[in-house]
């Protein structure tokens, strides 16, 4: 069961633009659940939606609008994506810089990131 959790407060105030300059500041509140250490597990994203195309290749992993992606076609299409990355000279620990609008094309991209051990930025 999930509980808020008060946050402490930034040491620079933030307000909202609504508000004047020098008013009431914003609450932070978390979120924070049960201990649970059997949890915690030693795997980045990539080694997580590896495991996920292996156990279930054909169930759906994306929906946009009209279309849906499998997990094995996700991961084919990430796949050429990073080839396409790898050629132009990404590699593993550099940054790679997104610039997309919401969807399934951003998605698939972060994927491609991940499963090169690469970071990327969202432009």
């Amino acid at each position: 069961m999930l509980r808020k959790v008060p946050m402490k407060t930034p040491t620079k105030k933030m307000t909202t633009k609504a508000q004047p300059r020098g008013s009431q500041s914003e609450t932070f509140v978390g979120l924070t659940g049960l201990h649970r250490p059997a949890f915690i597990k030693d795997e980045v994203l990539a080694d997580i939606f590896s495991a996920s195309v292996k156990r279930n290749p054909k169930a759906i992993a994306i929906i946009e609008r009209e279309e849906r992606l499998t997990y094995a076609e996700v991961d084919q299409r990430s796949d050429q994506i990073a080839a396409e990355l790898i050629a132009r000279g990404a590699g593993p620990g550099q940054v790679i810089g997104l610039y997309f609008t919401r969807g399934a094309n951003l998605l698939l991209a972060q994927i491609s990131c991940y499963q090169n051990r690469g970071y990327m930025a969202a432009l």
